[in-house]
């Protein structure tokens, strides 16, 4: 590969490397505003289908508040409430019996439906199933002949006689007061004065005012919808039959409040639900014309890209060639050149980093004949320049000390951040060759998980937030140098890891007896059970090695995690006194470490 590349003139490769960089960049552009037009197509569905769903529900709300206002004005009025007071207790239905109260009721009842919908209906039940019925448009041999026995198994009518509430509303619900299987929502609302229940008002709507309420005529595609009564059960059913038998298939209840999900990636299923009723509306909704959008959008940046495509490599060519052609004309005078005499190379370019290249050959190829006579000095600078070199080794006193000048100039520049980090960064260094015990103070190390953490803080922004509860007895503790700054480690190497949200840490020291405690919490990934599992198992393998040098024990891959060197140094200072433990607290991981508390 190498030699094919070799062989490839410099004018290609600077095309090909160019046209290869651009290739990515446009491939990378083309997918990234294909993903985020889909992604703002697909959310403007789901925004219009849960409106349009919420649409039907208020729609059907509103119609059910009219039905209301309706019975309202009827039990409000005198007349209705004295006559429905005064129908005694019969076998036959009363109102059959006494045509001049049949009448009356009967233009009381319609003077208030003359404003109302066609479809609507209202039946009139007194507490002795005495029952009679107005009705909008609804054809004589239409109607039922409801009996006093056939009332007594309607649950609506009879909850109705019993119920402490105003109203009820009833789902989609078979129409007994009308022949066949007619579907009707109602409200149901008790005539009742302060003391007693006369009857119930039933005002109903039929089933092909229901599907008008329930059709949405600006949708593109095919859908389904479902009502769903207040205990998840589907009461009625409205749109094509294969989107309904997969709402049944898939399951329709589902949550409470606005939610959506998709099924089989074409079909989108919204819920709403309404606190009024307490019902809730399903819609599925097939959205085969959008994958057909999505393919033409793919085919338009595909047809993009390529049209781009071939452009760009056109002009790239073109400019390639422009720019490599002073190259190649100074390529055939260097190797016609003769360095037994002054060399001089005269090129005509436009591009002034040609000519500066050119003029540098120039200087470069003179100074290679000044060479044979002056080898002997150039050697002595070599060897100059090899000891200088050494002497310029930097030393960590020279690192830290350097970064302190650096961070003092930054603070003059008016960079508080510079000399924060700088500062940080030079405690640290000086902090980890400075004490040469093995035992330091416990605030000496947190000072030093501070200025860590101070470093973490700039270098993520406002991503970490520390919080920090120190037990002040433990300040001149005892504890192994450097054992708390892999414990903080871990958090940003392995649990912030892929996650975007804040990161929160929270440094914990308590005195428990005999014992000191240090803790720190993070919101990030938990430990794996696998992970905790294998850190135990090299834990015991090394105390086991620690206890028996001369017993062979089994070798294990490292976890890759600080924190088990830091639990085998807790092991070697304090023996069995030694303790840790990797927990979950809620939403928290927990890692915490102590030992006996040692103060001199």
């Amino acid at each position: 590969m190498r030699k094919v590349k070799k062989q490839i003139s410099y004018h290609y490769r600077l095309y090909l490397e160019v046209a290869s960089v651009i290739l990515v960049l446009l491939l990378f552009c083309v997918l990234f505003f294909y993903r985020h037009d889909s992604r703002v197509l697909k959310e403007s569905v789901e925004k219009n289908s849960m409106e349009s769903l919420t649409t039907l529900h208020t729609r059907l709300d509103d119609r059910l508040k009219g039905l209301d206002n309706v019975a309202k004005k009827i039990v409000a009025s005198s007349d209705f409430l004295e006559i429905a007071e005064e129908i005694p207790e019969g076998e036959e239905n009363y109102f059959l019996k006494n045509p001049a109260i049949h009448s009356e009721v009967n233009n009381l009842l319609i003077s208030n439906l003359v404003s109302e919908e066609l479809g609507t209906n209202i039946h009139f039940v007194t507490r002795y199933l005495d029952n009679m019925g107005v009705y909008m448009q609804v054809s004589p041999y239409d109607r039922a002949q409801v009996t006093k026995d056939q009332i007594r198994s309607f649950e609506r009518i009879m909850e109705g006689m019993e119920t402490k509430a105003y109203v009820k509303y009833q789902s989609p619900h078979k129409d007994e007061w009308t022949v066949g299987d007619q579907t009707a929502i109602s409200i149901i609302r008790p005539v009742r004065n302060n003391f007693e229940i006369f009857g119930v008002l039933e005002i109903s709507q039929g089933e092909e005012e229901l599907n008008e309420m329930l059709t949405l005529s600006e949708f593109p595609d095919e859908y389904a919808i479902f009502i769903l009564d207040e205990n998840g059960e589907t009461v009625y059913k409205l749109g094509e039959d294969d989107l309904i038998e997969m709402g049944e298939s898939r399951g329709i209840a589902g949550t409470q409040g606005e939610s959506y999900e998709y099924f089989g990636g074409s079909t989108l299923i919204c819920r709403h639900s309404s606190p009024m009723t307490g019902w809730t509306l399903v819609m599925v909704r097939n959205l085969a014309y959008l994958d057909r959008q999505m393919n033409g959008l793919k085919r338009m940046m595909f047809l993009f890209l390529c049209i781009s495509l071939l452009t760009v490599l056109a002009f790239l060519y073109l400019l390639t060639k422009s720019m490599t052609r002073p190259l190649r004309e100074l390529k055939n005078k260097l190797y016609m050149l003769q360095m037994d005499e002054e060399i001089h190379l005269d090129i005509k370019a436009e591009s002034n980093e040609v000519t500066a290249l050119s003029a540098g050959i120039e200087d470069i190829l003179n100074q290679i004949r000044e060479q044979n006579r002056s080898m002997v000095e150039i050697r002595k600078r070599a060897v100059k320049a090899h000891i200088d070199r050494m002497e310029a080794q930097l030393n960590p006193h020279f690192l830290y000390n350097a970064l302190t000048v650096i961070g003092a100039c930054g603070q003059e520049d008016g960079s508080e951040r510079v000399y924060q980090m700088t500062r940080g960064l030079a405690q640290l260094l000086r902090y980890s060759i400075k004490y040469e015990h093995n035992l330091v103070d416990f605030y000496q190390e947190i000072e030093n998980i501070k200025n860590y953490l101070l470093i973490m803080e700039m270098r993520y922004e406002d991503q970490v937030e520390v919080s920090w509860d120190m037990d002040e007895k433990l300040k001149y503790c005892k504890v192994p140098k450097l054992s708390f700054q892999p414990v903080l480690e871990n958090c940003f190497k392995h649990a912030f890891v892929s996650r975007s949200y804040k990161w929160e840490i929270s440094v914990i020291s308590r005195r428990e007896g005999d014992n000191w405690r240090f803790l720190v919490k993070n919101n990030g990934k938990p430990f794996e059970e696998e992970q905790v599992q294998r850190i135990r198992h090299h834990y015991q393998s090394f105390i086991q090695t620690f206890s028996n040098p001369s017993e062979e024990t089994e070798q294990s891959e490292p976890t890759g995690l600080g924190l088990e060197n830091t639990l085998k140094r807790l092991y070697i200072q304090y023996g069995e006194d030694a303790y840790w433990n990797i927990r979950k607290e809620e939403e928290w991981t927990v890692v915490e470490i102590g030992g006996v508390i040692i103060e001199e």
